[in-house]
């Protein structure tokens, strides 16, 4: 990292009172010292690239992207530019990319003897591509050749279109114009027309490209109209407490209503937002109920004039990072609830199925069809018990279902067990299914291949606890299907299980149970004593 704490380019200017005259003077250094840079990048075949933009429009993600992408097939490395910290060398460095922070102690902009200085600790003699990321403004670094060949702004939907005529002399110096978060034009005051237009009249030879910084998958699920919650990597130089996001993910959504859109337009594009109601309880959405329980933590509650018939939280999905595999993490409003039709297999009677506590749904199955409630919680207190118990008499009521069978997990202490399941007085059959079976018939099911002559279909099913059939706790178990007929063959040797339901919330805590067992007890003793 290299420190300035003062324009090196204003040593060379002495005596001179005019401002015009200090001014010519300071570029005619500057460009003197930009012409050997540019010179000295040719005789490396090094490309050379200004990167220029206000604050937060996305320069360092522009250049993370860009070097993740490129990095197999080009030597790059990066100086970056700003008042003050390293942070967004550290976060391209964490990329897998060679950057050198140049911090200018104030000056708001890189002059040309400042990359001359970065370019004496840096060995760029076999650099194919040397990124520059400048100070973040649209005023000062338009006058300062930096001996690029190339120079590129951006601006972020965010900024408004108006950037052209603010600041043209920055759009006539550049050859190429980024127009960056183009995911949210739809939900921004900003016409790409009209930049492009008021960019064109000023340099007619600019090129201009609109760019995202979320993939095509995660922009068409955002814009969707169920308005889901994301999971995203954060963009911006931002850490994120432990204690909200023990990954530094962050959930990002568009506003979903009018109020909420206007609430975020006049704070600046966006809000901080979690959910009302206390962790680990139902979400409040009765008015009576709001007052006794948020006025004691918020300032103001704004009230629906409409009562709410059936609640549901916000979607929640993410994308796997190698194969973009779309997962709801909570399936419920705008997606629940969700019908799921069986072309292969018959329900002569409506049938309720129960499944694990801590992430609860409930689904009937009825002639070819099933109809899957939404994401209800943790049914884990009396609060979320009664919420379960209401929203599956609703969803009884709309389906005009007169359950029959009951297909629920073999877990003898399930709160839901307790349940009055006695409907119009009707008998009902209860059937009992082990958790990890359960999944892999889904699955066989869901595939079409419970009625078919298979030869040895393996089942893996690696999902959390749940009773065995030998009253042992499982975790992860292979199951053999053939010939219609499924066996559990094997499953991952025991260990001891400790903390209740927080070791299935944090893995550490089972490495540590499984590696007690394996390693000799003296290291683990050692470590600890060492810790």
């Amino acid at each position: 990292m290299i420190h300035l704490t003062e324009s090196r380019t204003s040593k060379n200017v002495r005596g001179a009172v005019a401002c015009d005259n200090t001014t010519k003077h300071l570029l005619q250094a500057n460009d003197f010292v930009a012409e050997a840079i540019r010179k000295k990048m040719k005789e490396t075949q090094t490309l050379l690239v200004n990167i220029v933009s206000s604050a937060g429009s996305g320069k360092t993600t522009l250049l993370q992207e860009t070097g993740k992408r490129m990095k197999n097939n080009f030597n790059i490395k990066v100086l970056v530019g700003d008042l003050e910290t390293e942070r967004d060398a550290n976060r391209l460095k964490e990329s897998g990319v060679d950057a050198l922070q140049i911090v200018t102690g104030g000056i708001c902009h890189l002059e040309s003897q400042m990359i001359w200085q970065a370019l004496e600790s840096m060995d760029t003699s076999k650099t194919d591509l040397l990124f520059i990321e400048n100070v973040g403004n649209l005023v000062c670094p338009a006058s300062y050749n930096l001996g690029e060949d190339f120079r590129v702004t951006l601006i972020a939907s965010t900024e408004g279109d108006d950037k052209p005529k603010k600041y043209p002399k920055m759009f006539l110096t550049s050859e190429l114009l980024l127009v960056s978060k183009a995911d949210l034009l739809p939900h921004v005051p900003f016409s790409v027309d009209a930049v492009v237009k008021d960019a064109r009249d000023i340099n007619f030879q600019i090129e201009v490209i609109t760019i995202s910084s979320l993939n095509e998958k995660e922009k068409e699920t955002m814009t969707n109209d169920a308005y889901p919650i994301i999971l995203l990597h954060p963009k911006e130089n931002f850490t994120i407490s432990n204690e909200i996001s023990t990954n530094n993910l962050i959930g990002v959504m568009l506003a979903p209503s009018a109020y909420l859109y206007e609430l975020c337009r006049n704070n600046q594009g966006s809000v901080l937002a979690t959910s009302a109601n206390i962790s680990g309880l139902p979400l409040i959405y009765e008015n009576k109920i709001a007052e006794e329980e948020l006025l004691s933590i918020a300032d103001h509650v704004w009230y629906y004039e409409r009562a709410i018939s059936f609640p549901q939280d916000d979607s929640v999905i993410c994308f796997s990072p190698m194969f973009q595999q779309q997962i709801f993490l909570r399936k419920a409003r705008g997606f629940s609830p969700s019908t799921l039709e069986l072309p292969q297999y018959y329900l002569p009677f409506v049938t309720l199925g129960l499944g694990a506590e801590m992430k609860s749904t409930f689904t009937l199955g009825n002639s070819k069809q099933l109809y899957i409630s939404p994401y209800l919680g943790a049914l884990t207190n009396q609060q979320n018990l009664e919420h379960f118990a209401t929203y599956l008499e609703r969803f009884k009521a709309i389906f005009r279902s007169d359950i029959r069978f009951i297909a629920m997990d073999r877990h003898p202490f399930f709160y839901y067990k307790n349940m009055n399941f006695e409907y119009e007085n009707k008998d009902i059959t209860f059937f009992e299914i082990q958790h990890h079976f359960a999944h892999a018939v889904a699955i066989l099911g869901e595939k079409g291949l419970l009625h078919k002559d298979q030869e040895n279909v393996a089942c893996f099913v690696f999902d959390g606890v749940g009773l065995g059939n030998d009253n042992e706790i499982w975790g992860a178990e292979v199951f053999i299907f053939k010939e219609k007929n499924i066996k559990h063959e094997s499953c991952f040797p025991f260990y001891r299980y400790l903390l209740g339901d927080k070791m299935s919330r944090e893995p550490r805590i089972s490495f540590f149970s499984v590696m007690n067992g394996m390693v000799p007890k003296r290291v683990l003793k050692g470590n600890a004593d060492s810790g």
